[in-house]
């Protein structure tokens, strides 16, 4: 994901929520694996962060079933 203030909203859905990509420990979305389809399509698609809700429903889905 791209750098983002701590107090974001995300793009996808709207809902507010931290980033932690500046906190001294690593921000909790490093441990969300998503394929690399996925990633470019949210990279295309969206600028900052995405919510912990959307990167869950994300990483649940199967690559085919993603729009």
């Amino acid at each position: 994901m791209h750098e983002a203030e701590s107090n974001s909203t995300c793009p996808r859905c709207g809902q507010a929520f931290h980033c932690g990509v500046s906190d001294v420990q690593p921000c909790w979305c490093m441990q969300v694996a998503l394929d690399a389809a996925t990633l470019a399509a949210l990279s295309a698609q969206c600028q900052g962060c995405l919510c912990g809700e959307c990167l869950a429903l994300l990483q649940a889905q199967r690559p085919d079933d993603r729009a």
